[in-house]
């Protein structure tokens, strides 16, 4: 029997749309506390590693020293002095906002369009960084329930309780699977595929003239076969194309994640080139995994110290405002008092993203769910197991409870139920005597 080829396209098009579907809504599931914990850490590392645009030293420099590329930073004003320190002062303050969850959805757009004036006025004078994510974060989850739990904004309405389609995350997969792609195309075209010549090892020979070096930079200069920086080209551009091929499938999205975390450790390691501002997106692919109950049995716990909590958040908060403003940032000042300089701090930061990412990612795989001794408890670990790849949201509800835990759970007492009554006769209209 022949195939049409029209119908074979229908075919290849419904699959791809139900593809598109599972990933957009499917396995966008996710829990309220899950992304109000996001919402909390990716507020509060803003706040502590100094990744806020600083504007104040525009203002001093000539604006005939601007070369803007094209996009946002042409149509932006040379900044004034007060300007500059209204922007910062306004970006901090709808931080904070975010951070506390007081109007987090306005305040997530203030926060997401402010950052991205703030970095297009620092691009104007010709350096582009890689912190765009941490704008487009933002604006991306203002559509989200992240403020929907640990925040002001739930004392004054009703919090759900069940998962809930976030399709912010799979948008954001989406857009940085666009960025890699657009980053290995130029790789390909321009010789990084090249057997004769190595393109990882002609930047890194070019940051040893440069002296921008670290620790690890003697041990790389050693290394002299050519094997191994062909390895680190071809490694690269697979990598960067491999989160365009896995974008419909959330389970190998999320593992090729925990590489590009390792594959931005060795970057710092080998090229001094420090990608922290991109880990903190990677984590919000990890949060589907949290364990909810548990979480919000701590916070339950919690609430029995309220005021304790509100008092260290508020010194917390004026230490952070204090070094953003004044110092290099609460996180680099920190570490400065015991010896760590720059690189250290970056190293540590994207350890613990690693450790965090990897922790969480590790706990979801089904050959590390726990399974108990008993043979229906290990067939309910099988389902769970398969059940995630193909199911990926509420995660945290799909391993099996242990027989400790099975013990715990209350049982109700037995009600005795009266005896059931033979069924009686039903007399029917037609049968009853004539009156």
């Amino acid at each position: 029997m022949r195939v049409s080829p029209i119908s074979t396209g229908r075919s290849v098009v419904a699959w791809a749309m139900s593809k598109v579907e599972h990933l957009m809504f499917d396995s966008s599931m996710h829990h309220p506390i899950q992304l109000a914990l996001y919402r909390i850490g990716f507020a509060t590392w803003l706040i502590v590693s100094n990744q806020l645009p600083t504007l104040r030293w525009i203002a001093g420099v000539p604006a005939d020293f601007r070369s803007p590329p094209p996009g946002l930073s042409t149509i932006l004003p040379h900044p004034t002095s007060a300007m500059a320190v209204t922007i910062e002062v306004l970006t901090l303050a709808y931080l904070i906002c975010l951070l506390v969850g007081w109007r987090t959805r306005f305040s997530s757009v203030a926060l997401g369009v402010l950052g991205l004036i703030g970095s297009a006025m620092v691009f104007s004078f010709g350096k582009i960084d890689h912190n765009i994510f941490l704008w487009i974060i933002p604006l991306a989850m203002s559509t989200s329930a992240w403020g929907e739990r640990i925040s002001i904004d739930s004392r004054s309405t009703r919090a759900r309780n069940e998962p809930v389609s976030t399709p912010a995350i799979p948008f954001l997969a989406i857009l940085l699977a666009l960025a890699f792609a657009t980053a290995a195309l130029p790789k390909l075209f321009g010789g990084w595929l090249a057997t004769n010549a190595s393109a990882t090892q002609s930047y890194f020979l070019d940051k040893v003239l440069r002296d921008e070096t670290n620790l690890s930079t003697t041990f790389f200069e050693s290394i002299d076969q050519p094997a191994f920086w062909e390895f680190a080209d071809w490694s690269t551009i697979v990598l960067e194309f491999g989160f365009a091929a896995l974008i419909l499938s959330p389970f190998a999205y999320r593992l090729l994640v925990n590489v590009a975390v390792v594959f931005h450790i060795t970057v710092l390691f080998v090229l001094n080139i420090n990608f922290e501002s991109s880990l903190v997106l990677y984590l919000v692919f990890a949060i589907q995994l949290i364990d909810v109950d548990r979480i919000d049995a701590r916070l339950e716990r919690l609430r029995n110290h309220r005021t304790p909590l509100i008092i260290a958040g508020m010194l917390f908060i004026a230490a952070a405002v204090a070094a953003q403003l004044f110092g290099p940032g609460l996180l680099r000042a920190s570490f400065g008092l015991i010896g760590v300089g720059e690189w250290g701090v970056t190293l540590v930061t994207q350890l613990f993203f690693f450790a965090v990412i990897v922790r969480l990612t590790v706990r979801s795989l089904p050959w590390t769910m726990p399974f108990s001794r008993s043979s229906a408890a290990n067939s309910t670990a099988s389902t769970a197991s398969s059940d995630m790849l193909s199911r990926p949201h509420e995660p945290w509800r799909d391993a099996p409870a242990s027989e400790a835990e099975l013990l715990l759970v209350p049982t109700l007492p037995r009600r005795e139920f009266p005896p059931r009554q033979e069924d009686q006769p039903v007399e029917l209209e037609q049968d009853r005597p004539a009156v």
